[in-house]
């Protein structure tokens, strides 16, 4: 059974160098008459390969330089994490995706905690000055018994009255006077009521 380039056995179809995994959509079936027992034997048209031209194939572009980049930042971003999770790329991913989502999160939970910080500072400070101590500006309208002479004995009052006097200082800087300048936070004090 002669073969022609373009006519191809169904046998010699695996085994032909030239041709990629060929899909139906590509193929034409043939039924010939061949060979010694001249039975009917389906054989495939396959399209001959392009002759080289040098304008129409691509060059060759190998994908290790972009993958390596993308793993190296990865890498580089899990780098002095313990054990397997700054070395190995798969791991190093999971940890990297973890510790941007908690990074993200902690950022907003340490503002809270620092101004939480800051208001049982103030609030300390207003209870251990002594509410005993006399104030200076004395109101004839108001009467005695009243409260509204007195320093304020804890943090909300005091903020209260703070925003009546529209004294603006903010929790940050009372809670710096009431650690490192106890006598000009009790002067904030007196202000305020």
């Amino acid at each position: 059974m002669s073969t022609s380039p373009d006519i191809l056995p169904l046998g010699l179809l695996t085994h032909h160098p030239t041709l990629p995994r060929i899909q139906q959509k590509h193929l034409k079936g043939l039924l010939v008459r061949g060979g010694l027992t001249n039975k009917p034997t389906f054989q495939l048209w396959v399209r001959p390969p392009h002759p080289k031209q040098n304008d129409s194939y691509m060059t060759r572009v190998k994908r290790g330089f972009v993958a390596r980049k993308r793993r190296k930042r990865i890498l580089k971003l899990t780098k002095g994490f313990r054990g397997s999770h700054s070395v190995l790329y798969r791991t190093a991913q999971q940890r990297t995706l973890k510790s941007l989502s908690l990074s993200y999160r902690d950022r907003r939970q340490f503002k809270r905690e620092v101004r939480k910080l800051w208001i049982r500072r103030i609030n300390s400070g207003i209870r251990l000055i002594p509410q005993t101590q006399p104030i200076n500006r004395v109101d004839s309208s108001v009467k005695k018994g009243s409260g509204q002479n007195s320093v304020a004995k804890n943090y909300s009052s005091f903020i209260h009255r703070l925003k009546k006097s529209n004294i603006e200082l903010n929790r940050k800087i009372l809670s710096q006077f009431a650690i490192f300048d106890p006598l000009s936070f009790h002067q904030v004090l007196k202000e305020a009521n």
